[in-house]
Order: structure tokens, then sequence, then C-alpha cells
């Protein structure tokens, strides 16, 4: 019995021991490898600062990109009875190019008299899924008593060209089963369907007929792809005792995007200039080096983790730094482009032609408008301050072996800055849905401070699901049980009614396209800030295809029905894009501006 002890003993010791050793080889290990990464950095910063004391390359900006050259209209398009009458198709009509800058494939094949927009027309009458919504609506909207009229008009359904286009696809037939001209054009600023009724109806809000004949099943589910509640990903790092958040000895603290923050102070003063020359850049990025910069670094890591940053929050959380840190313009430059290093991005440092102000250059993930920018060995870098205009420059050509990565300017996770939020309610007009949601402050702070970026960045954005959850549920039930067509008429003439229009320049002074959120924070918006939100909707509520459609100076949507659809519409893949537009007051699907009659919208497939 004690020899069985003994050998538990010796076998638990030596396991301990080795667990021991074990555990000192893997933290041996790896300060090991922290030791190595260390010293890369800082082999990286003196090679970077070796170079910088070399004479500067002199270059000549690229002019800041614009992504529309005219003003937008300044007065929201309706639909009157002479736009339905000038649907009539007049080859002498010039088609204007467009002139965005955004980028987008060609639509493959477009066809259309005297322009490039095809008009399908099938055999079935105009818009049949009016009458024929199923029995049990989820919020009726019919009247005391309903009318069922047997050939309903539609309001928003432009009138067929007295001699039909001809387009490869689909076939139109020489003779329409629709006449050519709806006998009593309704006005689509209040388009109503019954003759009395207690509340406005929307065209796609039928008056119910008891007996559908034929009901239509929608083919898409209507299930939208967004939870409807939000998630909670991690708590409020406000509240933590870390002193990133609480402050303490040692830190200074910084204002971001109204949330007080405390970071590591030791860089405080220490990228002083004698000049902005070659050499005098150097020594102020030498002896950021050979200060204890790691410690912000990793305070701007948790930052960053925490409030679930993307590249561009991330390079504001610097800039807030920076302004902490130095009082002088010049110094804040090099603060900026020393901790952009740090973290990884791409990015160099020039000077005006007058040896004034020193300039920061950023290389990011999607293209930047209304910046000035220079091409290094094929990547664009912006200068995001507007300095240098159109003058001659400065630059130092070499890049730190650390920066690696584009400042990230697309929105994959919903950034968590502060807990403040501001209520909006936006009331449809038709038929009086009032929809209420909650927007984060910190959020529209980000997206205040955000440059013109190429469209994708906002379609594709992650839209915050506390924002998302009560507009997708009362849209949701509003469209339950309605067929494609009906629900995606219902979402864009939502979008018409509920919101006040202005252009940028009239809101702003400058263009700045709406991510979904902004839209309930600002009280107007515009062509594009629609198109997004509608397309949005559109995906998440009945999960069809959507595209945007770039016109001269305006943008709206496009979507793929699952089946044919009556209307104009624009072929491009190989697929037909209904044309829907949000700022078309009153119009259906498949109804263009007038002035877009003959015009080839680009189709901005994301």
């Amino acid at each position: 019995m004690k020899r069985s002890l003994i050998t538990l003993f010796f076998i638990a010791s030596s396991a301990f021991t080795m667990s021991l050793y074990a555990q000192s080889s893997v933290e041996s290990f790896m300060a090991d490898e922290l030791a190595d990464f260390n010293k890369f950095l800082d082999e990286a910063n003196k090679e970077f600062v070796e170079f910088l004391r070399n004479p500067w390359k002199e270059e000549t900006p690229k002019a800041a990109k614009k992504a529309i050259q005219k003003p937008k209209p300044k007065v929201v398009p309706q639909v009157s009875d002479k736009d339905k009458e000038d649907t009539k198709t007049n080859s002498n009509t010039d088609t204007p190019k467009s002139e965005f800058d955004w980028d987008g494939d060609e639509p493959e094949l477009i066809k259309g008299k005297g322009g490039n927009v095809e008009r399908i027309k099938v055999n079935t009458p105009t818009k049949p899924e009016k009458p024929t919504t199923p029995t049990k609506p989820t919020t009726p909207t019919k009247p005391t008593t309903p009318t069922t009229p047997t050939t309903p008009t539609k309001p928003t359904t432009p009138t067929k060209p007295t001699t039909p286009t001809k387009p490869t696809t689909p076939t139109k037939p020489t003779t329409p089963t629709t006449p050519t001209k709806p006998t009593t054009p309704t006005k689509p600023t209040t388009p109503t369907t019954p003759t009395t009724p207690t509340t406005p109806t929307k065209p796609t809000t039928p008056t119910t007929p008891t007996k559908p004949t034929t009901p239509t099943t929608p083919t898409k589910p209507t299930t939208p792809t967004t939870p409807t509640k939000p998630d909670r990903t991690v708590d409020s790092p406000s509240q933590s005792s870390d002193p990133v958040f609480s402050g303490g000895n040692g830190r200074i603290k910084v204002d971001y995007l109204g949330t007080d923050l405390y970071l590591d102070a030791s860089l405080r003063h220490k990228s002083s200039l004698s000049g902005t020359s070659e050499n005098a850049v150097a020594d102020a990025i030498e002896q950021l080096s050979s200060s204890n910069y790691r410690t912000i670094v990793s305070d701007i890591t948790k930052v960053q983790k925490l409030y679930h940053l993307n590249g561009w929050a991330t390079s504001l959380l610097i800039q807030a730094a920076s302004q902490a840190l130095e009082s002088g313009y010049n110094e804040r430059v090099v603060m900026r482009m020393f901790l952009h290093t740090q973290m990884g991005y791409k990015c160099t440092i020039a000077r005006t032609g007058d040896n004034k102000k020193l300039v920061l250059l950023l290389a990011t993930d999607a293209q930047l408008y209304g910046m000035p920018y220079i091409d290094i060995s094929g990547t664009t870098f912006y200068d995001v301050d507007k300095v240098l205009g159109t003058n001659s420059f400065f630059l130092c050509p070499k890049l730190n072996s650390k920066s690696v990565n584009r400042v990230g300017m697309h929105i994959t996770q919903i950034p968590t800055i502060g807990s403040a939020t501001k209520q909006s309610t936006h009331v449809n007009e038709t038929d009086k849905l009032s929809i209420t949601a909650d927007v984060s402050e910190g959020q529209m702070q980000l997206y205040k401070r955000y440059p013109q970026c190429s469209f994708d960045v906002y379609f594709n954005a992650k839209v915050n699901p506390a924002f998302s959850a009560p507009i997708l549920d009362k849209l949701r039930s509003k469209i339950a049980g309605m067929s494609e067509t009906q629900a995606v008429t219902y979402l864009l003439q939502w979008c018409q009614f509920s919101f006040d229009y202005a252009t940028d320049e009239e809101q702003f002074g400058y263009e700045k396209p709406f991510f979904p959120e902004e839209m309930f924070y600002y009280p107007q918006n515009d062509c594009e800030d629609r198109s997004i939100l509608f397309s949005y909707l559109v995906r998440n509520l009945t999960n069809l295809r959507v595209a945007l459609l770039q016109y001269p100076n305006h943008i709206a949507a496009g979507v793929i029905f699952s089946g044919d659809v009556d209307g104009e519409a624009v072929i491009s893949g190989g697929k037909t894009y209904t044309i829907c537009d949000p700022t078309y007051i009153g119009a259906g699907i498949g109804e263009a501006q007038t002035v877009f009659k003959n015009v080839a919208p680009t189709v901005l497939n994301f």
C-alpha cells in the first residue's frame, strides 16, 4: 500500500513538474516571439527614418474627382397627367451622357426607340395583382363599402407608346392587351382606389375583393435576412474600470465623436518640429520611434475592438488623439502619420510646394470623391485633409514596411460608440403608417465625418439591428400576403411619401450620400439616399435582387422580379431590372422620370 502511494506521488510530482516546464517553455517562446516582433518594428521605423532624410520627389496631385458634375434637380419630380401622356417615345430626344464618376458595368443589352431604355410589355393586363390580394390582410385598409373594379386603373403605370418598341427580350406583342392610354388618369400624389376611403390607400394596398379570382403567391419568401431583435455584442466600455475609459495618471483625455477616452500620454509633444524639411520630419519620427509608443497603440487597438471600429473610424480616433497630444498643425500631421503606420495602415507624408504645410496621404479600400490624390506603385493615396489643391508638392514615395493595410471604409460591423440615441418618426402620407426608430448618436457622429465614397460602401453597409428592427417589423406586417409586385410597390411608395426632399447642396452645402440610418436622423434626403434605403428594404423584406441605376445626376433602383412585370426595365448581364424610382413621387414600378425616358442608366451591381 505504501509502495503504491509512493508511486502515485512520484507520478503526480513528475506530471506537475512537466506541466510547469511546458508552461515555462510556452511563455519563453511567446516572449521570444514578442521580442522578435518588437525588434522588427524598431528596425522598420529606423529604416523609414533614414529614407525620410532623402530628398522628396516633386509631384502634382490629381484633381479631386466629383461624383456629380451638375447640381441635382431642386424640385422633386411628380407624376402628372402630362407625364402620363409624355410616355410616348420621342425619337428626336437627345440622349444625355452620364456624368457620374461612380464605377459600374454598362448594361450588356438595352434597346428602345430613340434611346436606350427598353419598355417591356407582357400579355397580361397591367398590374393584375391589384384586385387579387389574399382575403386576410394583416392591416385592412378597405373602406366601409369597398369597390371591386373589374379593370382597376393603376395610377403609377406609364401610358404605353402608340408604336410599341421591339425589344429582343422579352417578345413584345403587336397588339397589347391593355389600352394605350388610361381613360381616367389619376393623380398619383394621392393615389386612391376607393371613392371615399377613411384613410388614403396606396396603390399597393388594394380594396381587398372578397373573393380573389386568381390569388398571387410570391415566389420569394418575405422573411427578412436581418434579425428582428437587436443583438448586444459587448457591454458599454465606458462602464469599464479600464483606465482607457476611466482615466488615471499618465493619461490624456480625448474627445472621440462625443465620447470621452483616456489614452496614454507618453507621446505628448514628442513630434516637435524644427521645420518641414526632410531632416526635420525624420527627426520627429525618430523621436516618436524611441518613445514609449506601444502603450497608446495598444489603447487604440483596444478601443477599435470594443467599439467595432473600421479603418476610417480608427483613423478618426488617431486624429482625435493627435489633437490632444499636439497643438501645432504640422506636429499633428506627423503624429497621425506615425500612429497610422504603427497600426499597420498604408500612409505616407508630403509637404506643400511653399514648404509651409505637411500633408497626410492615406490609402483606402474604396474610391473617395472630393479629395486630391496621388498614385504610388498602383495604389491611390488621398489627401484626406484637402490641403494640396492643384499645386505641386513634395512627396516621400516610400512607405514604412509596417504599412500593409488600406484604411477600410466599408461598414462590416456596427460601430458601438456611446449609448445616446435619437428617436425619429416618419409617417406615410398615403395610408398614415407611422414608424418610429432609434438612431445611435455616436454612429451618426461617425457617419457625419465620412468622406464621400463609392456607392458600394453605402449599399452594402451593415445596418444597426436596433434601428432596423421596428422598421422591418412594421413593413413586414404591412406587406404580408402581398405578391412580389404589390410588396415592392408599397415599399417604393413608402419611401416616396414618408420623407421630405432636398438636395445635398441645399441641406449640407456638399454632396453627402446617406447610410440607411441617416434617413431617420436628418430632416431631408435626396435620390441616392432613398434608393439605398429602398434597396435595403426590398432585399430584406422580399429577398429580391436589387441594383442601383445611375442616370445623369440622378440615382434610382432596379429590381429583378421572379416573373414578367409590365413597365420599363433595363437588361444587364442577362437579368431584367425593372425601374423603381423612390424620388419620382407617385410613380409605380416600371416608371422612369420623363426626362430619362430614353436614357440608358448604368446598372451598379454590388
